[in-house]
């Protein structure tokens, strides 16, 4: 389906947020793993996830979702699948500001985006971010 951009991405995406782990009892990494190639492997092309899906901002689960998006997508690479074929991402930006917890919107400066869209990009393993 191709809106105003030009993408052309399936249906449906899969949607990330239970790859965070927090919402599980253990670390089922490579339970998620399979469930985003599934999803892949099925002719699927569209993640949607967000910084805080794994834990709390300054926490090693911080952005775990993608940290995990990006293992699935460096392992499917090195195996040669997908060949030719756009896998697009979309993330949340600005969630987990710099500097506290609080989502008000005087946190949404355009430097606290462009900072949280840049460490998004760099744990996604990406050049830059398909949504926003």
């Amino acid at each position: 389906m191709a809106g105003k951009t030009g993408y052309e991405v399936a249906v449906t995406s899969l949607g990330c947020w239970q790859i965070g782990g927090c919402w599980s009892s253990g670390d089922e990494t490579a339970v998620h793993k399979q469930a985003v190639n599934a999803y892949l492997d099925q002719g699927g092309n569209f993640l949607d996830t967000a910084n805080v899906y794994g834990g709390d901002y300054g926490t090693d689960k911080f952005g775990w979702s993608e940290k995990t998006i990006r293992e699935v997508l460096a392992e499917r690479k090195a195996a040669g699948k997908d060949e030719g074929r756009r896998i697009y991402i979309a993330t949340k930006a600005g969630r987990a500001p710099p500097g506290g917890d609080d989502h008000g919107p005087e946190r949404y400066t355009y430097e606290n985006l462009a900072s949280s869209i840049a460490s998004s990009a760099e744990r996604l393993g990406v050049d830059c971010i398909d949504v926003k």
